[in-house]
């Protein structure tokens, strides 16, 4: 009989297997699942917001704060953007507008609904107590914007929200899983991202390393 830490440790392991394939099941379906925190990869895209593909959650035209900042990009629906809601966005916005960054949520999704977050900032808890929303199909902004403003009402998020039209954000921004944050430097390139659920304190540890180069 095998020892009962190696059941438990291959258990784990299965785990994280299945959070990875749930960062790709995204880019093949547009249907997002994403669990694990994967490690901060410097990307030298410069992030375009072209008017009026990107949206207010009052469906008006948006433009990125000027200035260095921090991009969260994610979708209503997402049970781990809703955790992240819950627990994580006020705490992580107050960090970044403490160290000088702008913080921005911007849902790349055309699907609605929102996501039920998890009763404890875990994974475990979002394993048994999140879900997803319904992920209809939201065929105009202004249902789009009604959907952001929805999520933003559940969670008492009193950040700067939009979102692009039909989830037609441009492609040098790389998102292959939600929720992913972007950390733009005074230029807006990308020069870090940071992908899948997270802590306030792993955030932190991610946006540390990059913030001498977001100041330049």
């Amino acid at each position: 009989m095998r020892h009962p830490l190696f059941k438990r440790a291959l258990v784990g392991l299965l785990g994280v297997n299945l959070a990875l394939w749930g960062s790709l099941a995204w880019l093949l379906n547009r249907q997002p699942t994403t669990a694990a925190t994967i490690a901060p990869v410097p990307q030298p895209s410069t992030v375009h917001a072209p008017i009026p593909a990107l949206r207010t959650a009052l469906n008006g035209p948006a433009r990125l704060p000027t200035g260095p900042l921090i991009v969260e990009t994610f979708a209503t629906w997402c049970k781990y953007c809703a955790t992240t809601a819950r627990w994580s966005d006020a705490a992580d916005a107050a960090w970044a507008h403490h160290h000088h960054l702008a913080f921005v949520m911007t849902d790349v999704s055309p699907l609605g609904g929102t996501g039920h977050a998890a009763a404890a900032p875990t994974l475990t808890s979002i394993a048994t107590t999140a879900y997803d929303g319904a992920r209809l199909p939201l065929h105009t902004p202004a249902a789009e914007a009604s959907a952001v403003r929805a999520f933003q009402a559940t969670y008492h998020l009193a950040l700067p929200i939009d979102f692009w039209v039909g989830g037609h954000l441009p492609q040098d921004w790389r998102i292959h899983s939600i929720p992913t944050f972007l950390l733009l430097n005074r230029q807006h390139q990308i020069i870090g991202s940071l992908a899948g659920y997270h802590t306030s304190q792993q955030f932190r540890a991610w946006a540390q390393t990059h913030l001498d180069a977001a100041r330049h």
